[in-house]
């Protein structure tokens, strides 16, 4: 209690040597500039707007959904052509087994990468063991004398 209150002892003491008043805030030097509004996918590198959604065509499992770039990666929404980075709108999932090919697409249907991938196969099953059976050891009478 004895140092909590000479604590505010002495902070009152600076502040009335002070004149009563707080010290002005401080204001940072240097102004950062803020990021385009918007995560992932949203801007590309270059800082251009995507056009909002990723359509994904799954035709191995037979399904389709949309997803927004925003809540993508930018490395998944955008493809860097040349010296230009282009959207993705569509991506085209195909093969069989354990190959996939995948294909994006940018607006107008402009085919923008094609990529060929293997799947890992799968970690091996373990073994079906039979279940231990009972291990039973003779009994002896506790006043039994050893062999």
């Amino acid at each position: 209690m004895i140092r909590v209150t000479a604590g505010w002892l002495a902070a009152s003491a600076l502040a009335l040597g002070c004149g009563g008043a707080a010290p002005p805030p401080l204001v940072p030097a240097v102004v950062l500039p803020v990021a385009p509004a918007g995560p992932g996918g949203a801007f590309s590198p270059s800082g251009d707007r995507h056009p909002g959604q990723i359509v994904y065509e799954d035709h191995v499992e037979h399904r389709t959904w949309t997803r927004s770039a925003a809540d993508v990666p930018a490395t998944i929404a955008w493809v860097k052509v040349g010296d230009r980075w282009k959207p993705v709108v569509l991506i085209e999932i195909e093969g069989a087994g354990q190959q996939r090919e995948i294909t994006t697409y940018g607006p107008n249907h402009e085919a923008l990468e094609h990529t060929t991938a293997r799947l890992a196969a799968p970690p091996p099953r373990a073994p079906l063991q039979p279940a231990p059976s009972p291990v039973t050891e003779p009994r002896t009478a506790p006043d039994a004398p050893a062999r």
